[in-house]
């Protein structure tokens, strides 16, 4: 059995993809970052797939707001760059068996398929190609045998007003002990492309107060009369429910992008280093 360690939040688009190579090893990926895996032990013959069936029976709680089942194992790179391209049936892989919607195929029971809440953007073939030219830039890099002591160095001075290590770092972002085991394309697509598949917990607040002020920043606890706002270099801001005129979650990651790009090749590779060492 496979479970995803991340938890799935309501109401909130994820990209979930399954993958079964060969040996029969499961890999579970959530926004094009790796997950959870395991073993079958062997490789069964599938004589059908069905998705969104529960045990017991009552149904699939999810909404599905399209299918692709695919021929061949893909790869972590082929899922992280592709969950943001639309598929059309002029430009459909010759890999990809079943599209919904767009294939004429009988859906079980009450099954259907709906629009997507909040997707992330498509992107166009032009910021496609940019994407990739830049992941595999910094694959090359990511591949060097870097100085991980230095990059702790390179980390306290780059990502720790943010991020925890250790038990040290700031409390912006998520705690990134053990984010090694992401895999080196889950790390590099979190890092480059973070607003990609943000984890809902730890996407941008904007609050207009009823003073009319813009506020932004992530949400570090609220209850019945107020929210506690968190940001970057300041302290923690505790909003009094009754100034608040509208609150609403941006799919924008707190971490901008660019923070890879900005350092020097030799400071990138041991930082990334240091940060797939931390399993």
């Amino acid at each position: 059995m496979l479970v995803s360690q991340r938890r799935v939040e309501a109401e909130t688009w994820t990209h979930v993809a399954l993958v079964r190579d060969a040996a029969g090893e499961l890999a579970l990926y959530l926004d094009g970052e790796l997950d959870a895996t395991a073993s079958l032990g062997d490789v069964p013959t599938h004589a059908g797939l069905d998705v969104g069936r529960t045990n017991p029976p009552a149904g699939c709680a999810a909404r599905l707001a399209e299918v692709r089942v695919w021929r061949t194992a893909r790869s972590a790179a082929e899922i992280g760059a592709s969950f943001r391209t639309r598929v059309t049936s002029d430009r459909r892989p010759a890999d990809l068996v079943l599209l919904l919607p767009g294939d004429d195929v009988e859906l079980s029971g009450a099954a259907r398929v709906e629009g997507a809440l909040d997707a992330p953007p498509v992107l166009t073939d032009a910021e496609r190609a940019a994407e990739e030219a830049l992941f595999a830039r910094y694959r090359e890099l990511a591949a060097r045998a870097g100085d991980a002591t230095r990059g702790r160095e390179v980390f306290r001075a780059t990502c720790a007003a943010c991020h925890k290590v250790g038990g040290e770092g700031g409390a912006i972002g998520p705690v990134l002990d053990g984010v090694g085991a992401k895999g080196r394309e889950g790390l590099l697509r979190a890092i480059l492309t973070p607003s990609a598949g943000v984890e809902s917990g730890y996407r941008t607040l904007v609050v207009r107060t009823t003073g009319g002020e813009l506020l932004d920043g992530f949400l570090a606890a609220e209850d019945d009369e107020a929210i506690v706002l968190r940001r970057k270099d300041r302290e923690d801001l505790r909003l009094p429910r009754a100034e608040i005129a509208s609150a609403r979650f941006d799919r924008l990651s707190l971490m901008p992008a660019g923070q890879l790009e900005a350092l020097a090749d030799a400071d990138a590779v041991d930082l990334l280093s240091f940060l797939q060492s931390l399993r």
